[in-house]
């Protein structure tokens, strides 16, 4: 619950809210998906940096 749709709920609310109107500006709603693209680059970015660093136990 917590790792899946928490994280959902938070992220959907402004898009949400501007399209259903609940008093938050179009702007941040539109603004999500930039933001979720440039989360999900940076998060490939640590991932490669983590696995190129990566020592297993067994060499």
């Amino acid at each position: 619950m917590f790792t899946f749709f928490m994280p959902m709920l938070v992220v959907s609310y402004y898009p949400a809210s501007a399209v259903c109107g609940w008093g938050e500006s179009y702007f941040k709603g539109l603004l999500a998906l930039p933001a979720g693209l440039a989360f999900f680059m940076f998060s490939i970015l640590i991932w490669r940096v983590g696995v190129r660093h990566y020592k297993s136990t067994g060499s």
